[in-house]
């Protein structure tokens, strides 16, 4: 091809040189010659517009092929840029071979027989190689003439292979049906299919309505479901709760055979919350002694009741393990969690709780004493009285020798050896004795502060005196101040207490015995 061009560019050009040479030289000197001068312009006028329509240019995205008023449509397709042609003889076709989108909507029914309105994207462009055959067979509008047609017959026939719920479950498959058999067939038309896809698939409204009301079914037996299970766990907790508040009201028919000082302790509580709902009263109100539940004109029995201390403390562990007992399944997990982290244990709070800041919590109390390992009563009762002795053995030697030495350089005094061994069993027993009560204070210290906290909640009315449980807070303070940590040393120590004070009395004896005759 290009040496067809060649050899019509060498040529047009040849001629139009032999031309304006032959111009030239006939060119007249007078004015005789003006006709030959006319007749020679149109000559150059004709040739211009030869050369002119012995090219045509492609432009990008397009293809052409040749039309000859000889040999019809040729079978060569020109690509993009300029090219040679014979002139009023041949005419170029342009084709634009660039993928063009297509809707395509089609009305057909499924399998099952319902309606279905869906739409194709077809992406679509001619065979290059076949542009002749497409334009002697289809002509420029080749689109338009076969896509809408191949795209209803084989959309119709993949969707009623399918009932309505598999054309939305099966969407992806359904798709790939579609494309491989409209790609199929638009090969016999020399269409190139890039792309199909469904873009809007939609049913009648009768069936739409019929699966809403499906759904909506289906929503309703799940929530019925969901009312039996609920139903189901309320039971439970309801025989739980019974079971625990049958095992708690076990422990205090217990309490109350045992010492009945637990039921004056009720009595006082119930006649502190109502003096306070009515001290909290705008309006004044005058009670008798008998709506307080109390005795106020006063008692033998009642007093020997209430100021027996033991039977109070008694009550107070009667009530405070039945309390414990009804909600440590619940509880236990996170006291285990909180005890040495210094919070405390999460819970509700008395109406009239104040909170302190963390170190103050008698539980960061408890931990910063127990993490100290220098303290002596985290010691088993030997340990503790081995370091009695090591304090009571260390003060005694160094007083030894300073009365040794004193009694050495003072000519006026002579002790003798038993004044001298009293005399310093005394000072080592004041020191082992000093430290014993500073260990005692610090424990007994620790225990108050948990049993103030404790009574204070009580106080309160045990969580607003809406309910008779005990919070969180207290109950985990009780486990550690009777059964866990507090109890157990503070025992210890007192006891080793005691013994040391025993000793102590028991030098004090001997230093009267030998300096006072």
């Amino acid at each position: 091809m290009s040496k067809l061009f060649h050899l019509r560019s060498v040529r047009l050009f040849s001629t139009m040189r032999d031309t304006l040479n032959n111009f030239g030289s006939q060119m007249p000197s007078g004015p005789s010659g003006g006709g030959s001068a006319l007749t020679a312009l149109a000559g150059i006028c004709g040739l211009g517009f030869l050369g002119y329509n012995s090219f045509f240019t492609v432009q990008g995205g397009e293809r052409a092929v040749l039309w000859s008023r000889i040999a019809g449509v040729k079978d060569y397709v020109y690509g993009e840029g300029m090219h040679a042609r014979i002139p009023l003889v041949e005419y170029p076709v342009h084709f634009d071979v660039r993928t063009r989108p297509r809707n395509v909507q089609s009305l057909t029914g499924s399998k099952d027989l319902q309606m279905v309105n869906i739409t194709l994207r077809v992406l679509s462009k001619p065979s290059i190689e076949d542009l002749g055959f497409i334009y002697k067979r289809l002509g420029h509008d080749y689109d338009d003439r076969v896509l809408p047609s191949i795209v209803n017959e084989v959309t119709k026939a993949v969707v009623a292979c399918y009932n309505a719920s598999e054309l939305l479950t099966k969407r992806e498959q359904v798709s790939q049906e579609i494309r491989n058999r409209l790609v199929r067939r638009s090969a016999d038309f020399r269409i190139v299919l890039e792309d199909v896809s469904i873009t809007h698939l939609s049913f009648s409204t009768e069936y739409t309505a019929a699966v809403e009301a499906k759904q909506v079914a289906q929503q309703e037996a799940e929530r019925a479901r969901y009312i039996v299970e609920k139903a189901l766990q309320e039971k439970k907790s309801i025989i739980v709760k019974a079971q625990g508040e049958a095992k708690a009201a076990e422990l205090v028919g217990k309490a109350i055979q045992n010492n009945p000082g637990f039921i004056k302790l009720r009595k006082i509580e119930t006649a502190k919350e109502i003096a306070s709902t009515v001290a909290r009263a705008q309006n004044k109100i005058y009670l008798s002694s008998d709506s307080l539940l109390l005795n106020l004109l006063g008692g033998e029995e009642e007093d020997d009741v209430l100021m027996d201390s033991s039977s109070l403390r008694d009550a107070f562990r009667a009530r405070a393990a039945a309390k414990v007992e009804e909600s440590k399944a619940a509880v236990r997990a996170e006291r285990e969690a909180a005890r040495y982290r210094g919070r405390p244990v999460r819970g509700e709070l008395g109406m009239r709780d104040r909170r302190v800041q963390a170190a103050q919590e008698p539980q960061n109390e408890l931990r910063e004493l127990t993490e100290n390992g220098d303290n002596w009563g985290l010691l088993a009762l030997p340990g503790l009285l081995l370091r009695f002795g090591a304090v009571f053995a260390f003060a005694a030697g160094v007083a030894a020798l300073f009365v040794d030495n004193y009694d050495t350089y003072n000519e006026l005094v002579d002790l003798a050896f038993s004044k001298r061994a009293a005399l310093s069993a005394l000072v080592g027993a004041t020191f082992s004795l000093g430290s014993a009560a500073r260990l005692l204070a610090q424990w007994n210290y620790v225990a108050s502060r948990l049993s103030d906290k404790t009574l204070y909640f009580e106080e309160t009315g045990w969580a607003d005196g809406f309910r008779l449980q005990k919070p969180d807070n207290t109950a985990f303070r009780d486990q550690l101040l009777y059964d866990d940590e507090v109890a157990p040393r503070k025992a210890t120590v007192q006891l080793a207490f005691a013994l040391v004070l025993a000793a102590a009395l028991l030098s004090l004896a001997a230093f009267v015995l030998v300096w006072i005759p």
